[in-house]
Parts: C-alpha cells; structure tokens; sequence
C-alpha cells in the first residue's frame, strides 16, 4: 500500500497532512489510465469526452492555488 502525504503550507495550523491510501501511487495510476485513453485512440477510439473539462477545471485549481500562496493563503474565489 502507499500513501500520498500533502502538507498544507496555508492550513497548517487547521490541518497538518492528508493521508490517502492508494494499492499504488497517484502517479502509477495517472500513468495507467493515459496509457488505457491513447491505447483506445491507437486501436481508432476517440478520447474520452470528460477529459477537457477535468483538465482546464484541475488547472484552474492549481492557479487559484498559486494565487493563494502568492497572496498570504488568502481565500480565492473561483467560477466553474
């Protein structure tokens, strides 16, 4: 079993580490599941249709994170 730990620089008082319990790492599994949707492409599938709005919705995420970080850890406010 591995373990993904995340220590939160603005919430460390409120909280200290997010453990998540994985049969294999985060990464292993990212891995897995680009090598499965290029596999399916590869034998003349299309792409999942799901997978645009993860990524902008996950990289709107990380930015409002930055911002965060860059801003004190001040709240931000985001718009889906």
């Amino acid at each position: 079993m591995y373990c993904d730990l995340l220590e939160e620089r603005c919430y460390s008082s409120y909280l200290k580490c997010l453990q998540v319990s994985l049969d294999v790492p985060q990464e292993v599994r990212m891995w897995e599941d680009f090598a499965d949707c290029s596999k399916a492409i590869k034998d003349g599938g299309k792409p999942e249709k799901h997978w645009p709005t993860i990524a902008m919705l996950t990289q709107k995420v990380v930015c409002a994170v930055e911002q965060s970080a860059s801003d004190g850890c001040k709240t931000k406010k985001m718009q889906w």
